[in-house]
This record gives C-alpha cells, structure tokens and sequence, in this order.
C-alpha cells in the first residue's frame, strides 16, 4: 500500500513537471544578457529561445482571451514538441522591458494591442512575427534553428 501512494505522488509530481526550459528573468537589460550567452556555463548561445511579447490587455477581455489562445498555442505547437525550447513572456507595456522589446528586439508595441508577436532566436539571429500565423510559422521554423545549431556545436 505505501508503494502504491508512493508511486501515485511520484506520478502526480513528473506529470506536473515541464518538458520545456522556462528563462527567469526580472528585466529587458537581464533577459538581453541571458539572450547573449550569459548565465550559462557553455555561453548558451546555440540554444533556441522563443519569446511571446504581449500587451495584458488591462481592461480588455478580447486581448486577454488573444494572448491565452497563443500562450497555448505556443505550448501546443512549439513547447510540447520540442523541449529543448528556452520560452519566455514579455509584458511589452512594462517599463522594464519597453526599451528591450522596441530597440533591441524590434517589436513594434502597438501592434500588441490586437494580438501577441513572438521571437525565434539562436545565436543572435532570429526573427519576430505578428499576425494570425505567428505561432504556426514559429513552430515551422524550430527544425531549421535547432539543426543549426546542432551544426554549430560541433
């Protein structure tokens, strides 16, 4: 018997547990430095990052219901299928992370106020997509940065 409720927590606990890396961050200037390399002892810069940029849509019910449907949609296409993903989120509209989404990535933060826009990146080259086919095109594109850096690495 306590076998078994062992092995029933056990089970609980991995089945909660992501397959993908999520990256922590506080700000624009310490997610810049993750993106770069930093924090990783093998410099990670052949690892994938995806990022979603959104505006929390405060007050707007159809935003918040936009930004839930790529978060899992992100998960569904991307996260799920290939773990070795590093993801993160981005509140565009934050002071600490203004700078960040507009000068260095790109994005252009009024457009969040319809829908999210995602960033694929491997070694400082990457790409930002808004749209409808954001997170479709997103997916189509992690072979191609994984075999890259696969390449890379070796």
């Amino acid at each position: 018997m306590k076998f078994l409720i062992c092995f029933l927590v056990l089970i609980s606990v991995l089945s909660t547990v992501q397959a993908w890396n999520k990256i922590e961050h506080t700000n624009g200037k310490e997610l810049l430095h993750i993106l770069e390399g930093g924090y990783y002892q093998d410099g990670g810069l052949h690892r994938i990052y995806v990022i979603l940029f959104s505006n929390p849509g405060v007050g707007s019910e159809n935003l918040k219901a936009k930004n839930d449907e790529y978060r899992q949609a992100v998960k569904t296409q991307v996260l799920d299928r290939w773990p070795n993903v590093y993801y993160t989120e981005v509140d565009a509209t934050n002071a600490d992370y203004v700078k960040f989404a507009e000068d260095v990535i790109g994005v252009n933060t009024a457009e969040l106020i319809h829908a999210p826009s995602l960033l694929i990146m491997e070694y400082g080259k990457g790409v930002w997509i808004h749209g409808p086919e954001a997170v479709s095109r997103i997916a189509r594109y992690v072979p191609a940065y994984e075999e890259r850096a696969r390449l890379s690495r070796h």
